[in-house]
């Protein structure tokens, strides 16, 4: 019980039999060798903020301008989606008038009638396909 009591110690540990004794040093508070490193503390705290910061806005400019191309992915898609709508709208709307079986039409009696009807839609689509010309 030596080591305590005296002041001026080294730090130390000593195992007797099952028993560990530490000795260490006292602590003191001293604002003047102090101030100085809490102000060394603060700078890092604060560069380390601002990094975080910076970093944090460039992951949501990332999110952002990913986002911001999957949507022109989806206009894309879309555009096609509706260039092949437009497309097939003309010959569905010929086939749907001639396949309402009336009794009186001219080219029924034609013997042309039939081949002509699908140039007509063939036709139709081939130039919205050309006007629009949708990539698949």
């Amino acid at each position: 019980m030596e080591d305590p009591v005296q002041a001026h110690q080294r730090p130390k540990r000593e195992r007797y039999g099952d028993v560990l004794a530490v000795a260490l040093k006292t602590l003191w508070y001293v604002e003047d060798g102090s101030l100085p490193y809490f102000a060394d503390v603060a700078d890092h705290l604060h560069r380390t903020d601002s990094e975080v910061r910076s970093l944090d806005e460039l992951l949501n400019s990332a999110l952002d301008a990913h986002l911001a191309r999957v949507g022109t992915w989806q206009n894309d898609d879309i555009r096609r989606i509706s260039a092949w709508a437009a497309i097939l709208a003309g010959p569905t709307l010929i086939a749907g008038i001639y396949g309402m079986n009336f009794a009186h039409k001219p080219e029924l009696d034609w013997r042309f009638g039939f081949p002509f009807t699908l140039t007509v839609m063939a036709t139709a689509a081939g130039l919205l396909h050309r006007i629009r010309r949708p990539s698949v």
